[in-house]
C-alpha cells in the first residue's frame, strides 16, 4: 500500500530504471545526499529530548481535526535513530489497522487478482532504504510470460510513482516552512493509526 512507505520516516534513493524480476532483491541506486547528525552522549538526555518530540502529537484529537506529527518526528537524527531500536527493530512491522492481523505472527500483503507481492521495507540510514520485493502468481499463471512481463511492467510503474511520492513528502517534511499539517480524513487513517501506534509506545 502506497501510505506504508510514504510514513516511514526514511527517503527512498531512486533508481534510473528499476528492473524488478521474479523473487530478486531491488536496491534502489544512491543519489548524492546531506546527512545532517546529532549526538546526544547522555541516554537521559535522548529519553527526555525523544519524549518531547512524541509529545507533540496528541492522539485524542478526532481525524476531521487532528494534524499530523510534527516534522520533527520524520527528520530528527536522534529520534530517527530512537524510533528504530523502539519500533522497527522490534520485529515484523505493518502498516494497516489491527483488525486485519488477527494472530500473533500474522500478517498481510498486497494482492491483485491472481498476482501477489510482498513488500520488505529495510532502513539503512535516516536518508535511505531498500525495499525487497517478492512476487507470486497463481499456478496456472506460471508459464504465461506476456501476463507475468506486463505485470511486472505495471508494478515497476507504480512503484516509481510511489518512489515520486515519498521522495516529495521528505522534501516537504525536511522544508523549514513545514511543521504539520491537516490529515486527509477519506485517505488517511491509516497514516493517523499508525501514528498514534507511535505515541503509545511506552518510552
Amino acid at each position: 500500500m502506497a501510505i506504508a512507505t510514504a510514513v516511514i520516516p526514511l527517503k527512498l534513493i531512486t533508481s534510473s530504471k528499476l528492473q524488478p524480476k521474479n523473487h530478486t532483491p531491488i536496491l534502489a541506486q544512491n543519489r548524492p545526499f546531506k546527512v545532517l547528525c546529532c549526538f546526544l552522549h547522555n541516554p537521559s538526555s535522548l529519553h527526555t529530548h525523544c519524549q518531547k518530540l512524541v509529545d507533540e502529537f496528541d492522539p485524542r484529537i478526532p481525524m476531521e481535526k487532528a494534524l499530523t506529527p510534527p516534522s520533527s518526528w520524520y527528520t530528527d537524527p536522534s529520534f530517527y535513530d530512537y524510533e528504530l531500536h523502539r519500533v522497527f527493530y522490534g520485529g515484523w512491522q505493518a502498516v494497516g489497522y489491527t483488525e486485519q492481523i488477527k494472530d500473533p505472527r500474522d500478517f498481510f500483503t498486497g494482492r491483485y487478482g491472481p498476482w501477489m507481492d510482498t513488500d520488505l521495507v529495510l532502513p539503512l540510514g535516516p536518508m535511505k532504504c531498500q525495499v525487497i520485493f517478492d512476487y507470486f502468481v497463481e499456478a496456472y499463471h506460471k508459464d504465461d510470460k506476456a501476463f507475468i512481463e506486463r505485470s511486472l511492467a505495471d508494478s515497476e510503474r507504480v512503484q516509481i510513482e510511489d518512489i515520486m511520492l515519498c521522495e516529495g513528502v521528505q522534501r516537504g517534511l525536511e522544508s523549514p516552512a513545514y511543521c504539520s499539517g491537516r490529515y486527509a480524513p477519506t485517505v488517511a487513517k491509516a497514516m493517523q493509526h499508525f501514528h498514534q501506534l507511535l505515541q503509545d509506545i511506552k518510552m
